[in-house]
C-alpha cells in the first residue's frame, strides 16, 4: 500500500472516531437535559407520535383532508391539540390562519419539496431513522392516525373532513357547528354529539355509518352510487333527516314512538320496509307536517275538511284616491323601503337558500323524514 493511501486511511479512521465520540457526548448531554434524539417519540406500542397545539380563540373552521388515515375528533379535552401518529416528518402539513385550521397529508417528494412556498422541508436523516429501523427489522407498517382534541369552549362554525380509505370517529362534541364528512370507504362513527347545526355524510364507495346518541338540526347521509350500511340509534333531529343509498341496509331506532309533525317517505323498491314491527312493500308514506296557515299540526289534508272562512264581512276600502296617491314621507326612499320589506325572505325560505349556498344538489324540506334505498332493506323501530 502506498504511503499516501496509508495516511488517508489513518486520517479517515481518526475522523470517524472523533465523530463517533462527538455523537456519544452529544447523546449523553441531551439525555441529561431531557432532549430527545428524535423529534417523534414512541409510546409503549412503538407508535411514533407528533403533537401540535393550537388556540381556539378566533378559530371558526377546521378542515381535514387526508388519504388512508384514521381520523378521531374528540371533544371535552383539557387542551386543544393535534396528535399525528406514525406520520413521518414532512408527510403532513398544518396550515393555521386567524380563523381556519387545515390539516392534510403529503406523499412522496411533495412532503420534502414545498413548491408553493419555494422551500425544502428536510431537517436531517434522523427524522427517518425510526422507519428505517422498522423496515430493516421487518416490522409491519403501522396505521396512521390523526387525533384532533378540542375543549368544550371551542366556538367552531364548520368542521369539514375528507378521507380516502379510512375510519372517522367524532365523539363527545358539544360545539354548535356544521359537520361535513366525505369518505371513499371505511367506517364513520358519530356518538355523543350535540349541535344545533347539520351533520352531512357522503360516501362514494362501500362504507359503514354508525350514529348514536346524537342531537342535531339536520341529518343528511348520501351514498347513491355505492353500498352503505347505516345504523342510527338514540338520535333526534329538529328539522329534517334524509338518507339515501344504492344498496345495503338502513336501520333507524327512533327515539319517538311515532312520526308526529313529520312528512315521512320510505322507499325500497322490491324489498321489505319494516315500520314499528309492521311490514310494507316498496314504499311507506305519511303526511303529518303542518302546512302554511294551518293551526292544527295534526290535521290530515287528505281527509280533514277545509277550514271554513270567517263569516264576518270584509270591510270596504274607504281610502280616498288622494290618500292612495300620497307618497310616503321621504319621497323615493319610502318606496325603496316598502319594496325591501316586500322582498324580505320568509323564515321558511331561509333553509332552502342556505342549501343552495352550500352547493348541495338536494334540498331537504323542513319537518321531513326520508329514507331511500335502491337495493336493500329499511327497518324503523
Amino acid at each position: 500500500m502506498k504511503p499516501t493511501s496509508v495516511i488517508f486511511l489513518i486520517v479517515s479512521i481518526l475522523l470517524a472516531s472523533v465523530g463517533f465520540l462527538l455523537c456519544m457526548t452529544a447523546t449523553s448531554l441531551a439525555t441529561e437535559q431531557g432532549i430527545g434524539l428524535f423529534t417523534q417519540i414512541g409510546d409503549d406500542d412503538d407508535n411514533y407520535i407528533a403533537t401540535e397545539t393550537f388556540t381556539e380563540e378566533e378559530l371558526k373552521k377546521i378542515v381535514v383532508k387526508v388519504s388512508n388515515v384514521r381520523v378521531n375528533i374528540i371533544g371535552g379535552a383539557d387542551e386543544s391539540r393535534i396528535e399525528l401518529v406514525n406520520f413521518m416528518n414532512n408527510s403532513y402539513q398544518i396550515q393555521a390562519g386567524r380563523s381556519t385550521l387545515q390539516i392534510s397529508d403529503n406523499s412522496g417528494i411533495t412532503g420534502i419539496i414545498d413548491i408553493d412556498n419555494f422551500k425544502i422541508n428536510f431537517h436531517g436523516f434522523r427524522d427517518y431513522l425510526h422507519y428505517l429501523f422498522d423496515y430493516i427489522a421487518g416490522r409491519p407498517q403501522k396505521d396512521q392516525v390523526l387525533n384532533v382534541y378540542l375543549t368544550d369552549e371551542a366556538d367552531l362554525v364548520n368542521f369539514n373532513i375528507t378521507v380516502g380509505d379510512g375510519d372517522i370517529t367524532i365523539s363527545n362534541m358539544t360545539t354548535d357547528c356544521d359537520y361535513k364528512i366525505v369518505i371513499d370507504s371505511g367506517v364513520v362513527d358519530i356518538n355523543n354529539v350535540n349541535t344545533d347545526s347539520s351533520i352531512q355524510i357522503e360516501s362514494t364507495e362501500s362504507s359503514n355509518i354508525e350514529i348514536n346518541n346524537v342531537y342535531t338540526d339536520e341529518i343528511r347521509i348520501v351514498s347513491p352510487e355505492s353500498e352503505c350500511f347505516i345504523n342510527i340509534s338514540e338520535t333526534t333531529f329538529s328539522r329534517a333527516m334524509y338518507v339515501e343509498a344504492k344498496s345495503g341496509d338502513i336501520v333507524y331506532d327512533r327515539v319517538e314512538e311515532d312520526f308526529a309533525g313529520l312528512d315521512v317517505k320510505f322507499e325500497a323498491l322490491g324489498n321489505t320496509i319494516s315500520v314499528f314491527g309492521e311490514n310494507y312493500s316498496d314504499s311507506y308514506v305519511e303526511f303529518n307536517a303542518p302546512v302554511d296557515g294551518e293551526e292544527n299540526p295534526d290535521q290530515n289534508p287528505d281527509t280533514d275538511p277545509e277550514p271554513t272562512p270567517d263569516t264576518d264581512p270584509v270591510p270596504e276600502d274607504t281610502t280616498s284616491p288622494e290618500e292612495e296617491t300620497t307618497a310616503p314621507e321621504g319621497g323615493e326612499e319610502g318606496d325603496d323601503t316598502t319594496a325591501e320589506e316586500e322582498e324580505t325572505t320568509k323564515p321558511e325560505d331561509i333553509g332552502d337558500l342556505e342549501e343552495e349556498e352550500n352547493n348541495s344538489s338536494i334540498t331537504i324540506p323542513a319537518n321531513s323524514l326520508t329514507i331511500i334505498i335502491a337495493d336493500g332493506k329499511i327497518e324503523v323501530k
